[in-house]
């Protein structure tokens, strides 16, 4: 049987800590003792009934809709369970036979805690109870709302967000970054740090954790009450506590019943499978560690470039293909060359788009209708439009929304003068676009750094904000070219690119105003070598694809070793796992399962 992608060990955490209110047991005989008995033996590791079953449920639960389809059985379900369980107690026992536990606060706090790093174990424990929390903070609202009326939660908006590079430098290697991003949950530090500032307790008793969730009741409930939209008085703080409390009695009350637990013992039980998804991950990490040492990794880059610049070089020969290349560069793209033909043609630009308000739009619509004009291109239509550019009011993106969700809002960026549309130098852009092109760098940032900023506050293009070139335009003028830009910004990009780099010029078109600033020429990509991590730079990209690639032959070739020296010998079932397929009316044949596949056998 083909194998299933498994399903990552955090994601099965959450589902099982989310879907605690559901509470509903899990299969068959599900006593506390029967679930903690050992399913199948992995060196000196024991996977437990309850980890079978669990994941077992949460797999089933996962693919439900194509089990119900036919597309794949219950049977195919619980081996995924089984499989996925035990190659990660491979890694996880291989791990421990070759290093030694560690001594910290939380080495003694659930099984396998002593060989993570301190930081690491707290991420298992604040993971677990951040799922809890928001699983709670959840409860709590669906419970006010039986009575009150909540504005819906504006959802954070990323729309506009630039790419971040990531942060390599902040670790002694590539290897060591990569391995971070495990315990890296951007999600659960933004609400650790909106409502527990202190940062969570390693108490995990239940008393202490109500009071701990409790300890941001202020916060959490002036947010709720700022969101209510009825007329009537809102719950007060102290009976909003005492829901709270009543949530945590019903969360308690669900655990018992689903998993025979204890608050205290079903955290512990999570945050077990999270050191474990850890400690599998550490062990990967120690075959791929040294490898961007390795010294064959330049020569085998530098070895691909050439032969990908070569076939680039011979497409734009042979098919004519270059402007097609140029003209449609994505994020896998690279530019390997630039014909001679094409030296002076392209140069990159990036657009500050302001726009026309709906009620402007549709002045301009009426006005082409009333002069007869479709293709707005005639002087009237034309003077009008830079008239009423002038009047554009913009919306500052940086600036925090009102009750009504509104940007505060920017006027009098543009003047018209002479006839022509320019930047009011008064106004709030004047300060960076002068006379003739010229562009005023911010304090502290390049001239290319400030017109990103004021990207981030008023332009609506933001297409480009995630785009791994600037837009690139063509300023020569070839015969039967067509541009895929509108007329007035080619005008704008060719003007630029007879000012120089780092000029900008401005134009109106039936969008809105434009600012076009020229960023540079575009020039073939050229790999520095020693730049592979450094993010932002063609040799980072080129490393970075090739490390994956690298990475996961290593690491796959790794593990099919180690498991071949505990297969049938050093993973062995014991009759509860049986007992466990059988109540559940499965038909189970173990040692098919973890059977090495010849496919993968050398």
């Amino acid at each position: 049987m083909k194998r299933v992608t498994k399903i990552l060990t955090l994601i099965l955490v959450a589902v099982m800590v989310l879907s605690v209110f559901s509470s509903c047991a899990m299969f068959g005989t599900n006593v506390k003792k029967y679930r903690a008995s050992t399913a199948i033996n992995v060196g000196d590791e024991k996977i437990t009934v309850a980890k079978v079953s669990d994941t077992f449920y949460n797999y089933y639960n996962t693919y439900y809709s194509y089990i119900s389809q036919g597309y794949i059985s219950v049977e195919q379900v619980f081996e995924m369970a089984v499989q996925s369980l035990y190659e990660q107690m491979i890694k996880v026992d291989a791990y421990k036979k070759n290093n030694q536990p560690v001594d910290h606060a939380l080495s003694n706090f659930c099984h396998n805690s002593d060989y993570l790093a301190l930081e690491e174990a707290e991420f298992c424990i604040n993971y677990v109870k951040y799922l809890i929390y928001t699983s709670i903070d959840d409860e709590v609202e669906t419970e006010l709302a039986k009575d009150y009326t909540f504005e819906a939660e504006e959802a954070e908006d990323t729309s506009r967000d630039f790419t971040e590079l990531e942060k390599v430098a902040d670790y002694a290697s590539y290897a060591e970054y990569l391995y971070a991003q495990n315990y890296i949950n951007e999600d659960m530090d933004e609400y650790l740090a909106e409502y527990y500032t202190a940062g969570l307790s390693y108490d995990v008793s239940e008393d202490k954790m109500v009071a701990e969730y409790k300890s941001a009741s202020q916060i959490k409930y002036n947010q709720l009450k700022d969101r209510y939209e009825g007329s009537e008085e809102f719950v007060s703080l102290e009976d909003y506590n005492e829901i709270v409390d009543d949530i945590f009695d019903k969360y308690v009350s669900s655990i018992e019943e689903s998993y025979q637990q204890s608050l205290e013992e079903f955290l512990v039980y999570q945050a077990e499978d999270v050191v474990a998804s850890m400690v599998a991950n550490k062990y990967t990490y120690g075959f791929y560690k040294d490898l961007e040492n390795e010294a064959r990794i330049k020569t085998e880059l530098q070895q691909r470039w050439e032969a990908a610049k070569a076939d680039a070089e011979m497409g734009y020969l042979l098919d004519d293909d270059f402007e097609t290349a140029i003209e449609s560069l994505g994020a896998s793209s690279f530019i390997y060359s630039i014909p001679a033909q094409y030296a002076d043609s392209y140069i990159f630009v990036k657009n500050i788009l302001v726009p026309f308000n709906a009620a402007q739009t549709e002045t301009l619509n009426n006005l082409a209708a009333i002069l007869g004009d479709t293709d707005k291109n005639s002087d009237e239509y034309i003077a009008q439009r830079n008239m009423i550019a002038a009047q554009i009011v913009a919306d500052d993106f940086l600036s925090t929304k009102d009750e009504d969700g509104n940007y505060t809002k920017v006027e009098g960026l543009f003047k018209f003068e002479g006839g022509k549309l320019i930047i009011n130098p008064t106004g709030a852009l004047g300060a960076y676009f002068g006379d003739n092109g010229v562009v005023t760098a911010m304090d502290g940032k390049t001239k290319t750094e400030t017109v990103i900023e004021l990207m981030k506050q008023y332009n609506t293009d933001i297409g480009q904000h995630t785009s791994l070139y600037d837009y690139v335009v063509r300023v020569d003028d070839p015969a039967n070219y067509t541009h895929k830009w509108v007329d007035e910004f080619v005008q704008a990009s060719k003007e630029v690119a007879a000012l120089g780099e780092n000029t900008y010029s401005i134009c109106v078109s039936d969008y809105g105003v434009h600012i076009v600033y020229h960023s540079g020429k575009v020039v073939a990509d050229v790999p520095n070598w020693d730049e592979m991590t450094t993010p932002g730079t063609v040799a980072y990209r080129l490393f970075k694809a090739f490390y994956a690639e690298e990475m996961s032959e290593l690491v796959n070739e790794a593990y099919e070793t180690e498991r071949d020296n505990y297969y049938k010998t050093l993973i062995t079932k014991t009759a509860n796992l049986d007992k466990l397929a059988e109540d559940s009316g499965i038909v189970f044949d173990f040692e098919h399962t973890i059977e090495v596949e010849e496919e993968d056998a050398e």
